[in-house]
């Protein structure tokens, strides 16, 4: 255990401890060592997990920051309604109430996997730079639209179709629960997928957590 007779000697002299005793003491604290490295400790920065994960293939969507990082405009058609989004299962759901408005709109792809909701033109829709996002033009002023369900409750409330009135308390609040539900649920989802099929395959024990946690509220 790296200790030689000479300290050893010192140690047996001064406080009576014989080489086995100390060989058992080192084995002790190499154990509470190998142990402490089993759990997980917070970190002194969070920081430093987003820099040990730099590498990873989902590091070019994410920042812990705000902010626009090209100043790339985003395109815009004739219609007043601008719709800014990919085909990921929230970007789906406005699209599909558009369609099923009959309404009309020009629709833009925003490659996440190219970092395109970063461009300046996006960011001045939506700050927190995710799909989806909208603008709609009326009278002469931009509405400005962001999150699933508050776009999805704009068109509908604005169109009013696809909602009860707001007199029929009962079923505007049943609407509105499963709505929301949608959305929180889309998240759980999403997170389900992502440890299921993205994560880091060498992190065995942070994928069954993530499977584990969010496989029980997407199969219920």
């Amino acid at each position: 255990f790296g200790f030689d007779c000479g300290v050893t000697s010192i140690l047996k002299k001064r406080f009576g401890f014989n080489k086995n005793f100390m060989q058992r003491i080192v084995k002790f604290v190499l154990g509470c060592t190998e142990m402490a490295e089993k759990y997980w400790t917070p970190p002194a920065r969070i920081e430093a997990l987003y820099e040990k994960a730099s590498t990873n293939a989902f590091s070019a969507i994410n920042r812990p920051v705000a902010g626009a990082r090209t100043e790339d405009n985003v395109e815009k058609g004739s219609s007043p309604f601008q719709y800014y989004s990919l085909a990921t299962p929230n970007g789906q759901k406005p699209a599909i109430l558009l369609e099923e408005l009959g309404i009309p709109y020009d629709a833009h792809v925003i490659n996440i996997g190219l970092g395109q909701q970063f461009s300046q033109g996006f960011v001045k829709i939506n700050p927190n730079s995710k799909i989806p996002c909208a603008t709609d033009t009326v009278s002469g002023k931009t509405i400005k639209l962001f999150e699933t369900g508050s776009i999805m409750l704009y068109l509908a409330e604005k169109y009013d179709r696809f909602i009860p009135p707001k007199e029929d308390i009962e079923k505007r609040s049943e609407c509105m629960n499963w709505m929301n539900w949608a959305q929180v649920q889309a998240f759980v989802t999403g997170n389900y997928g992502h440890f299921f099929v993205y994560a880091p395959d060498e992190e065995v024990g942070a994928r069954n957590y993530g499977v584990h946690r969010y496989g029980m509220e997407v199969q219920r």
